[in-house]
């Protein structure tokens, strides 16, 4: 049993600041309410009461906190250093913490989608249908996951007349070898490459652990495809949302041959309840996730298209960190128009002549984002934030 801290603020004071360096705690509110106060995007704070967390997930990654919490009353915090959440056998915190960062990830989705609309002048989201999606996922050479989707819109809606929808999937069965995945054992699946898991139309129930190969996630945004995040092997794919936001849900392609193992989500938080290294898996990449989206809501509202992209690549290359803090040059998975499209950034060649000068930020024939040597990236980032007054929350 883990004999916690209780740590105690006087109404006013400040738990942690946005900017500094974040210590290697977290809380959960005991008593009291607390304002998260964030800089990241304008006018957005949040409330905290009994029960809730602050502060975990720039404890877990140590990145600089990106807000300043503030004790509204006087309040009492359990204190919990992020080594102890290795520690829990309760099951109940983990799928706590779990949740926690899955529905914060939730909430910055949105704030991250509504900013982006704001970047590429959108006056008002529209939402599009579900054969709208297939469609444009179809018109962007996405077949497989258009062929899933059509199937998908009979399957949801088995009483319409779907002869353009019949018509469509045997034009893609025609002209395409789709393949099904290869059952390898009863939860073990090859997928070939350009394959999709599963849809944004609808809510995935099972996780899966890529066990070898390279996942990409989209999303239909405004009648475009976002690239949403690459996963490469020892990631996890698959979560539903918690408040219901449809923005959450995601198209997963394979995008090289694939070996997927697919987990029922009880079984496997019980057995993370009992695996310290699974354990610490999970909530790192939980975290990372999260902070990712934060940092994508905070790019965009970067005015200079060189801020919001070498913002973002920073991002992703402690993401790959996570997985081998000990390399010094990452290809990253994601080319130049992947992330310029997550920020909005329509001027792509400006981009790539300005990193070209630089040299820090290297591209492949295929446009690949290629970094030569970590530590000379990560200096020359901190030397532009600084000339550019960027705040330390990346």
């Amino acid at each position: 049993m883990i004999d916690f801290n209780v740590v105690e603020f006087k109404k006013d004071s400040a738990i942690f600041v946005a900017g500094e360096n974040a210590r290697e705690v977290f809380y959960i509110i005991k008593e009291g309410t607390v304002i998260d106060k964030n800089y990241v995007v304008e006018n957005t704070n949040f409330e905290f009461t009994s029960g809730d967390i602050i502060g975990i997930v720039p404890a877990i990654l140590l990145e600089p906190y990106y807000s300043t919490a503030i004790a509204v009353t006087d309040v009492q915090l359990v204190e919990i250093h992020t080594k102890d959440i290795y520690n829990i056998e309760d099951i109940k915190i983990i799928e706590k913490i779990y949740k926690y960062l899955i529905k914060f990830m939730e909430i910055w989705l949105g704030k991250y989608f509504y900013k982006l609309s704001e970047s590429l002048n959108i006056g008002s989201y529209k939402e599009n249908d579900a054969l709208e999606i297939a469609n444009i996922y179809n018109d962007n050479g996405y077949k497989s996951a258009a062929l899933y989707m059509y199937k998908k819109i009979i399957e949801m809606f088995p009483n319409e007349d779907h002869t353009v929808i019949n018509e469509k999937i045997n034009e893609i069965e025609s002209n395409y070898k789709i393949k099904p995945p290869l059952e390898i054992s009863s939860n073990l699946q090859e997928y070939k490459k350009g394959t999709c898991i599963f849809s944004e139309l609808e809510n995935n129930t099972d996780l899966y652990v890529i066990r070898d190969g390279k996942v990409g996630v989209y999303s239909v945004f405004d009648g475009k495809i976002i690239t949403r995040i690459i996963f490469k092997s020892g990631n996890i794919i698959g979560y539903k949302p918690i408040l219901g936001n449809k923005l959450l849900l995601t198209t997963c392609i394979v995008l090289e041959d694939t070996i997927l193992q697919v987990v029922n989500k009880e079984d496997f938080l019980r057995l993370a309840s009992n695996n310290t290294k699974l354990q610490y898996h999970l909530v790192n990449i939980m975290a990372r996730r999260t902070y990712n989206t934060i940092i994508k809501s905070y790019s965009i509202t970067i005015k200079n298209p060189i801020g919001k992209f070498y913002s973002m690549v920073y991002s992703f290359v402690k993401t790959e960190l996570l997985f081998d803090k000990n390399i010094d040059f990452i290809e990253l998975p994601y080319t130049l128009h992947d992330i310029c499209t997550m920020v909005g950034i329509e001027n792509i060649d400006y981009i790539k002549s300005e990193m070209n000068k630089i040299k820090v930020i290297l591209f492949s024939g295929n446009e690949k984002i290629i970094i030569p040597n970590i530590q000379n990236f990560f200096k020359e980032y901190d030397m532009y934030r600084k000339r550019n007054s960027t705040p330390n929350i990346s």
